[in-house]
């Protein structure tokens, strides 16, 4: 259990950041694992700036067997931009 943060890197350079929380709490017939997930980079393609952002909200693991899902949510986002428009990510 607990908050990590993370940056990323790609050839030694950073380019975002994840932050992955987790915790065991109840839900619905007993103790589940939750964890979500939340990561940005920004990557230069060819002079343009590639923003990805995703995040998993929420996803819920059983205990219980093999700890299979019992439910998730998550959604991502892209967006692009030039280079020359764009002011510094970080």
């Amino acid at each position: 259990e607990g908050r990590f943060a993370y940056g990323v890197y790609l050839n030694n350079q950073k380019v975002g950041w994840q932050v992955a929380d987790s915790k065991i709490m109840e839900y619905e017939e007993g103790e589940v694992f939750v964890e979500s997930l939340e990561m940005r980079t920004v990557l230069n393609y060819s002079g343009n700036i590639v923003i990805s952002e995703s995040k998993y909200k929420k996803v819920v693991y059983s205990l219980k067997d093999e700890g299979q899902i019992k439910n998730a949510e998550s959604e991502s986002k892209f967006l692009s931009e030039c280079l020359y428009a764009y002011p510094d990510p970080f």
